[in-house]
């Protein structure tokens, strides 16, 4: 059945079809039939001759007027001759959603049978978006097409009119945009939001465990009597020094006055003196050079763990 028929015959039948669209709403009046009527008829001239803009206002104010899905109908056509096809495809799923009433014209049922075949031929042509948004998780991202939010656009098909079309993301603090061309009979026009690649986690530094702080060791009794042995052969040491700088100060004191080892009677207690001074020198250096040797021998032999340990008159010997 060509268009003119269809609204000729919703027309033809306008009482009943505009009396069954009462019995589900506020029942129109007279008058409201009657203005719905002549903007139907209008429709139908401007229709013909092409006037789609006048025509889709004509349906439009007759249809808020008195409910009938043959104005629907025409509206939907006019909707997909403007290239406005999702539009389209929403007014046939609005006579599909609703069900006929049993006292139904038979222009309601021939308007619901159009709709229904229109829908199928024009579903399979109307392009839709496939969108990948790279390393974003579709969940996090909200998505404008042509400046309209699309809330759920994860769940659902993306059906878009054919030509260009403005594609934008926002996930997080990023956002990304894109300009994809539809094409009519291109059921999947794939186009990306270039998200940037988040940086991947820090590694995080190894965990390197801590020591234990090692324990000071104490020095052993033997280390600890090896420094004083040489403690006390430094100072032996500086004591020959002073007892022999004296010995040399004594004998020139003396030693012009004597001649082939003899001194005169008078210098005898002085050349006592020096022959003491002279043999406290020499053992004091020698004890001086015995203690610092026995010093040194001691601590280089103390163990610095560990070892042999032997208690010999309070001390405690390691080796």
């Amino acid at each position: 059945m060509t268009m003119h028929h269809l609204l000729a015959a919703a027309v033809l039948a306008g009482t009943l079809a505009f009396g069954a669209g009462a019995a589900q709403a506020q029942e129109p009046s007279d008058t409201q039939r009657e203005l719905a009527l002549e903007m139907g008829r209008k429709g139908i001239e401007l229709y013909n001759a092409q006037r789609f803009e006048d025509a889709f206002d004509k349906f439009q104010n007759a249809e808020s007027l008195v409910h009938s899905p043959v104005f629907v109908l025409y509206m939907a056509r006019i909707e997909r001759r403007r290239g406005r096809w999702v539009a389209a495809l929403g007014r046939y799923d609005t006579i599909l959603r609703e069900p006929p009433p049993e006292d139904a014209p038979e222009a309601w049922a021939r308007a619901r049978k159009e709709a229904e075949l229109e829908r199928t031929q024009l579903a399979e042509v109307t392009p839709e978006l496939a969108i990948d948004v790279g390393p974003a998780p579709p969940q996090q991202v909200s998505l404008w097409i042509d400046g309209q939010l699309v809330p759920g656009w994860q769940s659902r098909p993306l059906l878009v009119d054919p030509g260009n079309h403005a594609v934008a993301g926002q996930w997080g603090a990023h956002s990304a945009h894109a300009q994809v061309q539809a094409v009519a009979r291109n059921k999947q026009v794939a186009t990306r939001l270039a998200f940037p690649v988040p940086p991947p986690p820090p590694t995080p530094a190894p965990i390197v465990p801590k020591r234990p702080p090692t324990p000071e060791r104490a020095p052993s009794t033997q280390e600890t009597t090896g420094w004083v042995l040489v403690g006390i052969g430094g100072a032996a040491g500086l004591a020959t020094l002073g007892v022999g700088i004296a010995a040399l100060v004594h004998h020139g004191n003396f030693s012009e006055l004597c001649f082939d080892d003899r001194c005169p009677r008078a210098l005898e207690d002085d050349v006592a003196l020096h022959n003491r001074l002279s043999q406290a020198t020499l053992g004091l250096g020698l004890s001086s050079a015995i203690l610092l040797a026995a010093g040194v021998i001691v601590d280089l032999t103390a163990p610095e763990d560990g070892g042999i340990a032997i208690n010999s008159g309070g001390l405690t010997w390691r080796w």
